[in-house]
């Protein structure tokens, strides 16, 4: 008979509002203020206190430090949280408080010795009888706090509410690493420094950003110049820039209210998805000086000039030159001998550029040019003044681009009896300009692509994925978003190296991209073995399903890898709009649900199912209930034995913990220590099992039995400081050998830190601790850990050992694992021995020791202290 379906737990009601806090959008599409300010305001709510804050350290790396307030929440009219702060000096006991414990719970606010100090100040003045505090942190120190204030009568704070706020304070820690991230400086520092000439960036007719040269230019500091409306210097109103660039020249006045005249060149360009204008300001007081005295003067001696940078050369009006200054010999490598009134300004152009210009002023003249003198000042015979950007030509051929003028010069009769000539060099500023442009360029394609494969990644995919819900929306069509996982890809990564796995990553992209456009589909690359892809157009989901038969037909063709021939496969999730989420974050995470369907099922694709997707708050329960069942004893240690290949006996065991949850019953592993290293409950957790592992084998050690414990820690015991003396504690408190203590380490736990890492191991080996590593692969990385270390013992995965008899690549890779680890003085154990067989042909092949269940599974204590003493009587 059909068994009727179980009933799912029903959460507490603070991890149900927690859960929509968590899965709130809003606080990632807003600012960081606003989303502090949505977080404050539904914790009060939630928590049902009179007030809540959430106060940040100014600077967390003072020496004195000081909280200022982000956001405040009361049942009262919205507070100014901007002159709100809380300085360290003031208040002592609460911040050494706030730097020693995760959570500050103060039943009787006024007399607990952490929060005392607040009873005169601000507790009694407004009625607050309990405090609940929850630290932030960030980067393994405290950088801010959220404050639940309970008024009149006094509150105990119960566990649910202090996992809550725990919760909560993690949540903010992300968001404001979220946030920093996204607003972190990429404006391009060192060209935009690196100029001369003033550049500023203007955002929606504001300054937003601007160079040293700027600041010295208008003579004024950063903070009087970012956020000054740009009207005020440059008529933006009356200039349209175009898709290159705008350039006028204008009289602008300083902060000391003098005034000089500047050329202007407005560039529009996107920055961080959004419009801005890059201003390019030269002073050209001198040029406009220079021009306006040549008018003054009506003459052509020009010595006057010499003391510019402008190259000014002055003509009579058959264009023979008879003014060539010094900085127009430094510029283009004449003497004035050999021009004046001996050429004419035509030696410094190129016939290309004559023509096009005579092409020019034909149509705007309405008569025909030849390309000749003419040309250069045809507008000029006009009375106008004519400027443009040009190449000169210099002596030795190369080219100089200059920003030139040219002018006519009038005789007292106002008749033109010549032509002026002034060109300034502006060789840095397009070499800057062009360094600007490319480097925005670069900046946006590393931002939006995978620098491995080339291909987009994730932050390009919410980008098109949106435009393409968009016009789904309109459309009435749907968009299918696919999750890819590849499979065995760290084993494969670990055991040939990182440079194998790169290329079967560029190959899986070089694969599938081609096969994918034809099909109206688009790859990209989530981060790892991780790749997406997006479908803009779709009638129904089977047409993704079909698709993604192809991919997985595709994925099952073998790759050929130095010699080496690899079947990878894959895992793929599979969401569609609308039906399973309204953007693309949400499809994403139905993806991923679907995915992990699929492989947990064995199965090459899978469709999101609602049904399945109840594991997100099942996790968050656990998470809240974890410390508790380190409190009641719902945690236990079984112990696997490891047995010597060569004379059989058992020579110790590995402690593994179990979880038997009051309700749920047995809780694997996987599923609640990834939970645990993500927080910091992960401290006593590890703590309990040390002291349980080490207790228990003392206790055989009293019994006769010469057992030697194994126990593995997570990477964030490998970067606490503190946690070498915490083994050293209790080793001393149970006087317990420490060569009798072995820890088991993974490769990939050192990877955040390994500096760090390395010394903290190396403190705990100075104890007589032994160590293992058991997630070892043979690349580059593997090696360098090999020769720095203090191990002893490595271990081969049961992936490899399980199938050994049956696959060659599997044996090949035990044996050459097994020999790296004799040539560094390691013994061998390997895990997962399941057969007779296969434990003679490891002894065969030199390891040392098994752990496997064909020797035993893990058990209980007292179960295991049974085989033991029935093992060794054989």
């Amino acid at each position: 008979m059909t068994q009727p379906p179980q009933k799912h737990h029903i959460l507490p009601s603070l991890a149900d509002k927690y859960i929509c806090l968590a899965k709130d959008e809003m606080l990632w599409q807003t600012n960081l203020k606003r989303a502090m300010g949505i977080v404050a305001k539904h914790s009060q709510q939630a928590v049902d206190v009179a007030r809540c804050g959430i106060w940040l350290y100014s600077n967390p790396q003072a020496t004195e430090k000081t909280l200022n307030c982000q956001a405040f929440a009361c049942d009262g009219p919205d507070t100014n949280t901007d002159e709100l702060s809380i300085h360290a000096a003031d208040y002592p006991p609460y911040f050494a408080a706030l730097e020693d414990n995760r959570v500050i719970c103060a039943h009787n606010a006024r007399t607990d010795p952490r929060t005392a100090c607040f009873a005169d100040t601000y507790l009694e003045p407004f009625d607050i009888t309990s405090l609940l505090d929850a630290t932030l942190h960030h980067e393994g120190a405290a950088s801010g706090v959220i404050c639940f204030e309970h008024i009149k009568t006094m509150r105990q704070w119960n566990e649910e509410e202090i996992n809550f706020a725990t919760s909560v304070a993690d949540l903010l820690s992300q968001l404001i690493m979220y946030y920093s991230l996204r607003n972190s400086e990429m404006r391009y520092r060192t060209v935009f420094d690196s100029t001369g000439d003033a550049l500023v960036i203007v955002r929606n007719n504001v300054v937003c950003d601007c160079n040293a040269a700027a600041l010295k230019l208008f003579r004024c500091n950063r903070q009087q110049f970012i956020g000054h409306p740009v009207d005020k210097l440059w008529p933006l109103s009356e200039q349209n820039p175009s898709e290159t660039y705008t350039r006028f020249e204008w009289l602008q006045t300083r902060w000391d209210n003098t005034q000089f005249y500047t050329d202007v060149t407005l560039t529009r360009a996107k920055l961080e998805q959004e419009e801005h204008l890059i201003v390019s300001v030269r002073d050209i007081s001198g040029k406009r000086q220079a021009s306006d005295q040549l008018k003054a003067l009506n003459s052509l001696h020009l010595a006057i000039f010499d003391g510019t940078n402008y190259s000014i050369i002055a003509t009579d009006l058959h264009g023979i030159i008879h003014t060539f200054n010094r900085a127009a010999e430094q510029s283009l490598r004449y003497s004035a001998e050999e021009v004046i009134n001996k050429q004419t300004p035509l030696i410094f152009h190129t016939p290309k550029e004559l023509t096009w210009r005579a092409e020019t002023l034909t149509r705007e003249l309405g008569y025909e040019l030849l390309p000749n003198f003419e040309v250069l000042v045809a507008k000029a015979r006009l009375g106008q003044i004519e400027e443009y950007e040009w190449q000169y030509q210099r002596k030795d051929g190369t080219e100089l681009p200059v920003s030139l003028a040219v002018a006519p010069l009038r005789d007292t009769q106002q008749n033109i009896s010549g032509f002026l000539f002034m060109a300034a060099d502006i060789t840095e500023r397009k070499r800057a300009n062009e360094q600007l442009i490319d480097s925005k360029r670069e900046m946006e394609r590393r931002a939006n692509h995978d620098g491995l494969t080339g291909l987009p990644n994730r932050s390009r995919l919410h980008d098109v994925a949106a435009i393409a819900i968009h016009n789904a929306h309109k459309s009435g069509n749907k968009v299918a978003l696919m999750l890819l996982d590849l499979n065995r890809f760290k084993d494969i990564n670990d055991t040939l190296g990182h440079s194998i796995g790169d290329q079967i990553l560029k190959e899986i992209a070089k694969r599938l991209q081609p096969m994918l456009v034809r099909h109206g589909a688009y790859l990209y690359r989530l981060g790892g073995d991780e790749f997406a892809i997006l479908i803009a157009k779709i009638q129904e989901g089977d047409e993704a399903i079909s698709l993604a038969s192809f991919i997985d037909a595709s994925l099952r063709k073998p790759i050929v890898s130095d010699g080496i021939s690899l079947e990878i496969g894959g895992s793929i999730g599979i969401a569609v709009y609308p039906d399973h989420g309204e953007n693309s974050h949400a499809l994403l995470r139905c993806a991923d649900v679907a995915m992990y369907s699929a492989k947990s099922s064995a199965q090459p694709l899978a469709f999101y199912d609602a049904a399945q997707d109840a594991h997100s708050p099942r996790r968050l329960m656990l998470m809240a209930e974890l410390g508790n069942a380190i409190r009641q004893n719902e945690l236990v240690l079984h112990y696997q034995p490891k047995v010597d290949l060569k004379t059989g006996h058992c020579v110790g065991c590995e402690a593994l913990i179990r979880w038997q949850h009051p309700k749920l019953g047995q809780v694997p592993p996987f599923e609640f220590i990834p939970m645990a290293e993500m927080t910091e409950i992960i401290k006593p957790l590890s703590e309990w099992v040390l002291v349980k592992a080490l207790e228990q084998t003392k206790e055989w050690h009293r019994k006769g039995i010469p057992m030697k414990v194994s126990i593995n820690l997570s990477a964030r015991n490998l970067v606490d400081y503190d946690f070498p003396l915490l083994v050293e504690r209790h080793l001393k408190n149970n006087d317990f050998p420490a060569q009798s203590l072995e820890v088991e380490i993974t490769e990939s736990a050192l990877i955040s830190d390994p500096e760090r890492s390395l010394q903290i191991i190396k403190r705990i080996h100075d104890l007589g601790v032994r160590f293992a590593i058991d997630d070892f692969g043979t690349g580059y990385s593997s090696m360098a850990y090999l020769k720095r270390l203090p191990l002893s013992t490595l271990k081969i995965d049961r992936t490899f050992v399980s199938d050994m008899l049956n696959d060659e690549q599997d044996e090949m890779i035990i044996k050459s694992t097994i020999g790296l680890a004799h040539s560094f003085g390691l013994n061998v154990v390997a895990e997962g021995v399941e057969d007779e067989e296969t434990m003679q042909h490891l002894a065969h092949l030199n390891c040392e020791i098994a752990q496997g269940f064909y020797i035993a599974k893990p058990l209980p204590a007292a179960t295991f202290e049974q085989w033991y003493i029935q093992h060794n009587k054989r």
